[in-house]
């Protein structure tokens, strides 16, 4: 906390914003840390007690599963992402890993969404370096800076290939503000089939190619009715989409989780990850190493007993 706000209060003024979200993340993990401590020594101090009554022993199990709930939303707390203020460029070697991993140049979405626009080449495109007509860049699911202590406690390597996504400019930046996630539904011969749900403002803007740019190369136009027409983000919504081979599933988890934070007080939110735990779980061969898996594992069990 303290490494943090000190960063904070030498930072300049155009990298303020960003210190400042990592003094609110060192917040959040002392009070996660100072909520674990007083469960575990109360929980201690409880295996102190004579011999209990039935009766009481149902209400210390009733107590301890209200306590274990509170002590799931207290680690998933320490573990919370914040929405990127900014984008930083991709280097050549990560760019040239992400491809190498999902062996395509093309956005990962649009390029199964509408692989007959493909065929449809835009008048500038000549004039670019771009070998498709959906581009892609690709940044980190798990952001580099300030979030190293999550690979070290949950194993997501953030300079793996999977801890990335190949997305058209437009879609990355809205994906990392939080504004669209990617929910798992099903696994197979190695691929995850995710549906996409995007936020009730983005749904309304139009895609573009070069989102934030001054080099602004217009709106993406795919067919419709026989004829090309501007793209907008509700076209994706609850559009399916299979990934092979997948990224991360726990940082895809922790993104969901932001961007659900991010849009609980809209009229339609973004879902609750923690009600598609089963299908992170049938999608992630790691889940099990993964803590929130051993959470939910407890609560179910003091639940049943």
């Amino acid at each position: 906390m303290k490494e943090a706000q000190a960063a904070w209060m030498s930072a300049s003024e155009n990298e303020k914003n960003t210190y400042w979200n990592f003094v609110q993340s060192a917040a959040r993990n002392v009070q996660s840390a100072e909520r674990m401590r007083d469960f575990l020594m109360g929980k201690a101090r409880s295996m102190m007690a004579p011999q209990l009554s039935h009766e009481k022993l149902v209400e210390k199990l009733e107590l301890v599963l209200h306590n274990e709930a509170l002590i799931m939303q207290a680690f998933l707390d320490r573990y919370t992402l914040t929405p990127v203020s900014h984008y930083s460029s991709e280097t050549d070697w990560w760019i040239l890993e992400l491809r190498h991993y999902y062996r395509t140049t093309d956005c990962l979405i649009l390029q199964q969404l509408f692989p007959d626009d493909f065929r449809a080449r835009p008048w500038w495109l000549k004039q670019t370096n771009w070998n498709s007509i959906f581009p892609a860049v690709g940044e980190r699911i798990i952001p580099k800076r300030g979030y190293t202590f999550i690979e070290n406690e949950l194993g997501i390597k953030i300079n793996e290939p999977r801890n990335g996504l190949l997305l058209l400019r437009h879609l990355e930046h809205a994906f990392q503000d939080g504004d669209w996630v990617l929910i798992p539904e099903e696994k197979s011969n190695g691929a995850v089939k995710f549906k996409i749900y995007v936020s009730q403002e983005l749904k309304q803007e139009i895609v573009r190619y070069k989102h934030n740019d001054d080099q602004d190369e217009g709106p993406v136009r795919v067919h419709k009715e026989g004829k090309l027409q501007p793209l907008t983000f509700a076209k994706l919504h609850e559009h399916e989409v299979w990934i092979c081979p997948p990224p991360f599933l726990r940082a895809l988890f922790l993104k969901a989780r932001m961007a659900w934070k991010k849009h609980q007080a809209d009229e339609e939110p973004l879902p609750d990850p923690n009600k598609f735990a089963k299908m992170f779980t049938d999608s992630c061969d790691n889940w099990n190493q993964f803590m929130v898996a051993k959470m939910y594992n407890s609560v179910g069990q003091m639940d049943s007993a």
